[in-house]
């Protein structure tokens, strides 16, 4: 891997320290009344002249009546009992801890409105806070989603409408670390050509090895699941892949499943050869739990089936790269893991 041309590069590479230079930022007035504004788009009756860079602070402890409520990532003291607690997630897998949100909000006395997460588009907890939150203030899922979540996303496409990135260096290398180690998908378009070679037949194997088109198809697959943001068993870079397949397996303690069952997404070319399946997401059971066949045919997941041979068991979901590449505007490798957690979210009943 090379170095990037990031003058972030290899300082900002988690959670903390994005929490850190965002908070930073602040001390440019134009980012600062850029953020306050989209608090304010949240219905947050705040006065943005009166809000300074000294407001803000990071991974504040809370402490209130003797007791810990946790630990904020950046606090926003306006006044004395006038503040905000934003919760930062930047992984899209990321687990909540345990006392979120609702440790937040007892120290604020259960005002749902000073509490915002900010959030990738595709973060896989959205529901998990939802649920968390409701329960303990009885505060409405869609009043959630609505006025107390902020996607990254956003304020990137902020940042550059306004073209903050063009006037301020900072501001400019900020948008692209993130873009380059969270958030961005590669934008990649199958050719007419490249369709047509995944929905080759068996008999037409011969127009398929003579085919230029073919090593510029199978790179674009490995792209796409190589554009995956999950947590897999083992870190991409230093998983070795087989003749048969290139993929990874989820890792089951991050997203809460019972490790008997297995998830893999990717391909494998005895499926793509006999099924024409060239992507897909596989599962199976790795205890010799006899029910399990019947517990996933009782789920009634669409467009599920079962790969049963004498070298392989295991359901899978083809995902329909055609299908998906006319949808404009998406990203192929964010559709895919958002198909993937769909079916782990499934899993979980099992």
């Amino acid at each position: 891997m090379t170095r990037e041309n990031n003058i972030f590069y290899n300082l900002v590479k988690n959670e903390t320290s994005v929490t850190e230079l965002f908070c930073n930022l602040m001390s440019f007035k134009p980012f600062r009344l850029l953020f306050l504004n989209m608090i304010k788009e949240k219905g947050r009756d705040i006065n943005l002249e009166k809000i300074g860079y000294d407001c803000f602070d990071t991974e504040i402890s809370l402490g209130k009546d003797e007791k810990k409520h946790g630990r904020a990532d950046i606090l926003l003291s306006v006044d004395q009992n006038d503040e905000y607690i934003f919760e930062i997630k930047i992984e899209s897998w990321c687990n909540l801890t345990g006392n979120q949100p609702e440790s937040y909000l007892n120290y604020l006395n259960n005002d749902n409105e000073r509490l915002i997460f900010i959030i990738p588009e595709n973060y896989y907890h959205i529901e998990e806070i939802c649920e968390r939150w409701k329960k303990h203030t009885d505060y409405g899922a869609d009043n959630i989603k609505e006025n107390s979540i902020i996607f990254w996303e956003e304020i990137l496409k902020k940042i550059k409408d306004a073209e903050l990135d063009k006037l301020n260096l900072f501001i400019s290398e900020f948008v692209e670390i993130m873009n380059s180690n969270w958030l961005y998908y590669e934008e990649i378009d199958f050719t007419i050509e490249e369709v047509k070679l995944l929905e080759l037949k068996e008999s037409e194997e011969d127009y398929l090895m003579e085919n230029s088109n073919v090593p510029k198809l199978i790179n674009k697959i490995f792209k796409v699941i190589e554009g995956v943001k999950l947590s897999c068993d083992l870190k991409k870079d230093n998983v070795s892949q087989e003749p048969d397949y290139y993929g990874y397996l989820i890792n089951n303690t991050t997203f809460k499943l019972d490790d008997d069952i297995a998830v893999w997404f990717g391909t494998q070319y005895d499926l793509w050869a006999l099924k024409g399946c060239p992507v897909s997401i596989q599962f199976w059971s790795e205890s010799e739990d006899v029910n399990f066949d019947e517990k996933i045919k009782e789920l009634k997941i669409p467009s599920c089936f079962l790969f049963d041979n004498d070298d392989y068991h295991f359901f899978y979901i083809p995902f329909d790269i055609n299908q998906h590449s006319e949808r404009k505007g998406e990203r192929l490798s964010k559709m895919l893991e958002k198909e993937i957690t769909n079916v782990i979210e499934k899993l979980k009943i099992v």
